[in-house]
């Protein structure tokens, strides 16, 4: 439970005790012509007040209203005014000597209501606590299945471009394989230790994964990257932008045509925007991450991470291009 809800928590339990004192209790202990008697009286139904309350909150409410025995509810809490009313009637109570507590059953409805009241927020704020616990924890599972959406073609297709460039160019076999442990270090330990990594660190593992793709793409297939600084600090959840990358070079890039895929990351004012735009070569059908689960899957991300409406998500989709447009909210740290 958070801070703010243990305050809250607390003011739900501190707020009619004071407004008791405050109200009819005040003039008993302020008023110089109140006998000890009767003082020592109200000490007494304000304990009785307490214990009260501390029943219906503690005991009755959890063992019969939220179990929907509302019938055995009602007369457990009517039974607790008919013995305030014996209570009052054995101390002979008069309305001369002691009018403010006269209306003693009424006190007790009061405090019943606000009772009910107390135990429902705290309730409601418990299964918050407990949803966000869900919300995480589904978070850190799709953060896990995205990882392994990385396509094992685009890993082993880098593996025997390593293998080929060990014959034929040594220098750039090791400049692959430092990429290749750069893009695994980040999908398996940084975005997994940290639930937060700077936009400079999504820039270059996306950098890292669009250079080591184009070195099996032909000359006919044009990709750019434009993007900010891999020094800027501002903040995002790890792994939202990887989907839209590969989905464009996986549908994206024909051997028989020109391609052009085009990729921006930048941070514009207060947000976060990227766009993804590739070419549908004509002999591919389009069969993107529009209209499937891969869409709905990242949408789901999205509305967990920024809710429904806390991010920009358009899609547009015809027979040349495939165009995504994704704004977010920036967050400096």
């Amino acid at each position: 439970m958070s801070n703010t809800q243990k305050i809250t928590k607390g003011l739900l339990h501190l707020i009619p005790w004071v407004i008791l004192l405050i109200g009819p209790f005040s003039s008993v202990f302020s008023d110089p012509e109140i006998t000890t008697a009767i003082q020592i009286r109200a000490v007494i139904i304000f304990l009785i007040l307490i214990g009260s309350f501390y029943l219906n909150y503690l005991v009755l409410i959890p063992l019969l209203l939220l179990k929907s025995k509302f019938t055995a509810y009602i007369v457990s809490v009517l039974l607790m005014m008919v013995g305030l009313g014996a209570f009052n009637a054995m101390f002979n109570w008069t309305l001369g000597d002691l009018a403010m507590f006269r209306f003693a059953p009424a006190a007790v409805m009061m405090l019943t209501i606000f009772g009910v009241a107390a135990r429902m927020t705290n309730r409601w704020m418990s299964q918050s606590a407990a949803n966000k616990e869900i919300v995480l924890e589904k978070l850190n599972t799709e953060l896990a299945f995205l990882k392994n959406q990385i396509s094992p073609h685009f890993l082993f297709n880098t593996l025997n471009n390593i293998y080929s460039l060990t014959e034929t160019n040594p220098e750039k076999a090791r400049e692959v394989t430092h990429g290749l442990s750069k893009l695994l270090r980040y999908l398996l330990y940084e975005s997994e230790k940290h639930k937060m990594v700077t936009l400079g660190r999504e820039v270059a593992f996306l950098n890292t994964y669009i250079e080591l793709m184009k070195i099996r793409l032909p000359e006919n297939v044009e990709v750019n990257f434009d993007h900010g600084s891999e020094l800027d600090n501002t903040e995002l959840p790890p792994l939202l932008f990887i989907p839209f990358v590969e989905n464009a070079f996986k549908h994206g890039i024909s051997l028989q045509e020109d391609c052009t895929v085009k990729i921006s990351l930048q941070r514009v004012g207060g947000n976060i925007e990227f766009s993804v735009i590739n070419l549908i070569p004509a002999h591919k059908e389009s069969d993107g991450v529009s209209g499937g689960l891969g869409l709905i899957n990242i949408k789901r991300r999205l509305e967990l991470l920024f809710g429904n409406d806390g991010y920009e998500l358009n899609i547009h989709e015809n027979e040349l291009a495939y165009d995504v447009q994704l704004k977010i909210p920036a967050r400096v740290n």
